[in-house]
């Protein structure tokens, strides 16, 4: 069975989550924030929208965006989201995205096709440290980088989170399938990314 739901960063601006609800959706993973340990990095709206699904009973993980560029910076980045969920009811794992959207590692002179066993490693040690402190821990990537770049052989004991527009199946086996980021949801605005989760959800 596959459940309806959404991830949501600052640039959804202020979710009514009330309105989400009712719209039908039944699962959210939150940005915590992006890179090392800094305050200044965490997301604006996180601790915002893990409150409001708390509040009104609505199963949610969290996500942190990488900019890791060597092994050594992937810890700090466990640190980073282990932080802001400390406390808070993460009931659906900790993922590690590990996109280059907005071209950091590019700028920086990572060349993320020839460093797939270094990305690879970088995932092993977040995930490890995240599930060290009892949390599941997953990975998100576009089904390009999971195919082309990561060693999945290598990651296979941890979930998978797939971004794969526009098609009709996420194109690997995943534990949650990012199937459009166009979706229209009231309360979270347009242009929201909409997300299928394969499994039981907590009650």
């Amino acid at each position: 069975m596959a459940y309806k739901g959404i991830d949501v960063s600052y640039s959804n601006g202020i979710v009514n989550w009330d309105k989400v609800k009712k719209a039908g959706i039944e699962f959210a993973i939150i940005r915590a924030g992006f890179g090392g340990d800094n305050v200044k990095q965490d997301d604006k709206q996180a601790e915002k929208n893990m409150l409001e699904c708390e509040r009104l009973h609505i199963p949610y993980g969290l996500y942190l965006y990488s900019y890791a560029l060597r092994r050594e910076q992937a810890g700090s980045e466990a640190a980073h989201v282990l932080r802001l969920a400390k406390g808070r009811k993460v009931s659906l794992g900790i993922w590690y995205d590990m996109e280059d959207g907005d071209g950091y590692k590019k700028k920086h002179g990572l060349d993320v096709r020839r460093e797939g066993q270094m990305l690879t490693d970088c995932c092993e040690i977040f995930c490890n440290e995240v599930k060290e402190k009892g949390y599941e821990a997953g990975i998100y990537a576009s089904l390009d980088y999971f195919k082309n770049i990561l060693v999945r052989e290598r990651l296979r004991q941890f979930p998978f989170w797939v971004a794969h527009w526009g098609a009709k199946e996420p194109g690997i086996d995943c534990r949650i399938w990012q199937y459009t980021s166009d979706g229209v949801v009231d309360g979270a605005g347009r242009h929201t990314d909409m997300d299928y989760y394969y499994g039981e959800l907590p009650a």
